[in-house]
């Protein structure tokens, strides 16, 4: 039913209120002008929402915050429709709710506080001192070592030949002296140049220091690598890189070009930065063949950036090359300049020079089936132990050093032979 009709049926005028503050969000009255604050209290309290004796610690407030009595009216606190009341709960103590504290403020008293401030035990003024800086502690130069004197003069010093020193210093030996005194118990082909102290220098010493310490691997590596041959040489410029990037993107020293990509797989592709439709993976590798329609692969982190796709797509589509590539994986020296150009598709490949590597991959292949029979053949054999105690009484009769026993052949061939055949 409508207000306007319950208005006109009952000939009284009606309205509803809100009460908040319950369990509710809000609980609708229906009330009049004349309807008391205790009236409204009844309502909530058949409902059970309030206790019975909550009259004696409970009471309204207007939406104003004006707390209200139970004894006041719709119409004396001026009420109407949609009005709301908020239920509230006295507290004793605390503040007003200006937030103020009542206590009174003592000025007399806190200005002696103040001024007892500045006497001392006495009673007597303290006379304002500004307060003493703090003083740094100096901290004590670092001890250098006496220099030497080294001047030209002091070389044609003699003492006498009849003074004795009482000084155990002139008869202790330095650590290097030490050293290099004692044999040495490392192999020959172990031995490495020791790199020079870089002493405190300026100027052009210290330069040429610099360029003495950044020479290549391969001027001081000694008469070792210049035995090498005159191929290695010429192939190096050119064929410093391993890899599949271009020649001008790599840097310029050699030992850098040849340590990065040492699988020969690496001269048919070139590294590219994206897939063929721009895509890009994280932690991914992306090659471009240098050969054919230039497909790019993908060489994923999971299968640990492993060649096997790339000499796949080499075997399958170009028999020629791959054959190239098998020897030079057989190879130990870099490739030659020509075999870089098959390599990169810039020099074609005819039927001569093809037959040259089908038949060099052939004999590959018949090498590894003719190791592998090997193998098998010796692991057949029975176990001579003659020829094992032979074998070990000379590698005792030439080993005069530890260190360098295992170098002797002799103890290689020991060590082969008892290892390819098992003792039965």
């Amino acid at each position: 039913m409508s207000a306007r009709r319950l208005k006109r049926v009952c000939g009284i005028s009606l309205f509803t209120i809100f009460i908040l503050g319950l369990s509710r969000l809000s609980l609708p009255v229906l009330v009049r002008g004349t309807t008391t604050m205790g009236d409204v209290y009844m309502h909530p309290d058949d409902l059970e929402l309030l206790p019975s004796d909550g009259r004696h610690f409970l009471h309204f407030n207007t939406i104003c915050g004006r707390r209200t009595s139970w004894h006041d009216t719709m119409e004396s606190l001026g009420l109407g429709p949609m009005s709301h009341l908020y239920l509230k709960i006295p507290v004793p103590g605390g503040v007003d709710d200006d937030g103020r504290p009542k206590r009174k403020r003592d000025d007399p008293r806190m200005q002696v506080v103040l001024d007892a401030e500045g006497l001392d035990s006495d009673g007597n003024p303290v006379d304002d001192q500004p307060p003493k800086p703090i003083k740094r502690r100096k901290h004590k130069p670092r001890r250098k070592g006496k220099d030497v004197d080294t001047e030209p003069e002091d070389e044609d010093f003699t003492g006498e030949e009849g003074s004795e020193s009482d000084s155990d210093a002139e008869a202790q030996v330095s650590n290097s002296e030490l050293a290099a005194n004692l044999p040495t118990k490392k192999a020959a082909a172990s031995r490495t140049l020791a790199q020079p102290t870089q002493s405190k220098k300026k100027g052009k010493a210290k330069a040429d220091l610099t360029m003495q310490t950044t020479t290549s691997p391969s001027a001081a590596a000694g008469p070792s690598n210049a035995a090498a041959g005159p191929s290695n040489t010429a192939a190096g410029p050119s064929n410093a890189a391993a890899g599949p990037s271009n020649a001008a993107d790599e840097p310029s020293n050699p030992a850098k070009k040849i340590g990065r990509y040492r699988n020969p797989i690496y001269h048919f592709y070139e590294e590219v930065d994206t897939d063929a439709d721009r895509s890009k993976e994280e932690n991914a590798r992306y090659y471009k063949s240098w050969l054919g329609n230039r497909k790019t692969l993908k060489v994923t982190e999971k299968s640990n950036h492993n060649t096997s796709k790339l000499q796949s797509h080499l075997e399958k589509h170009f028999k020629p090359h791959y054959r190239l590539f098998q020897v030079l994986k057989d190879r130990e020296t870099l490739p030659m300049p020509d075999e870089l150009q098959l390599a990169r598709g810039s020099k074609v490949m005819d039927d001569s020079i093809a037959a040259v590597y089908a038949k060099k991959a052939e004999q590959l292949n018949k090498n590894i089936k003719a190791m592998f029979e090997k193998q098998a053949a010796v692991a057949e054999e029975a176990w001579d132990q003659e020829h094992f105690e032979d074998l070990v009484a000379r590698w005792v009769a030439v080993c005069d050093q530890p260190f360098t026993a295992v170098n002797a052949p002799e103890f290689r061939e020991m060590l082969q032979y008892a290892h390819r055949c098992q003792r039965r």
